[in-house]
């Protein structure tokens, strides 16, 4: 009984969640295998500009990556939206995965068992770590599980 009503909890607020919204919320299409395509994607999360009373609207994206390229790297100024990108390809990839509709005009989602990224900055004082080794110690421990997945 508990299960069937958490499943329903959880469809309601998809549903809620998608219907509420004022962007453009899309099925995807999810396969075994295949490119990630996602055209006009957006940050799930677009309540900060309605708490901040931010005049700025969020600037869909595109996204492709092809079977091949399972490694990107993402540079540019602070505060240009790297890790908000990031972000918005993880949420959109969840969210597909677990039967949600997606905030984008459409997205091709391959199934994925794992997502990987090194988001943040500073220093970690608690283990004695600048913000360099902590990059490098993060970066090191990705590069291992997609080496140790590839290899399965």
């Amino acid at each position: 009984m508990v299960d069937a009503i958490a499943l329903l909890d959880m469809c309601h607020s998809f549903a809620d969640c998608v219907a509420s919204n004022s962007s453009v919320w899309s099925r995807p299409v999810v396969s075994d295998s295949g490119n990630l395509a996602i055209r006009e994607g957006r940050f799930a999360i677009d309540m900060v500009q309605n708490i901040t009373g931010s005049r700025d609207e969020y600037i869909p994206n595109d996204t492709f990556a092809g079977p091949l390229s399972n490694f990107t790297f993402i540079s540019g100024v602070n505060g240009g939206g790297k890790s908000t990108y990031l972000k918005q390809i993880g949420l959109i990839v969840i969210l597909s995965q677990i039967g949600s509709y997606v905030p984008a005009e459409e997205a091709f989602v391959p199934l994925r068992d794992m997502l990987c990224t090194r988001i943040g900055t500073g220093d970690d004082f608690e283990h004695n770590m600048s913000s360099f080794m902590l990059e490098m110690k993060e970066t090191s421990y990705i590069c291992d599980s997609v080496m140790t997945e590839e290899s399965k």
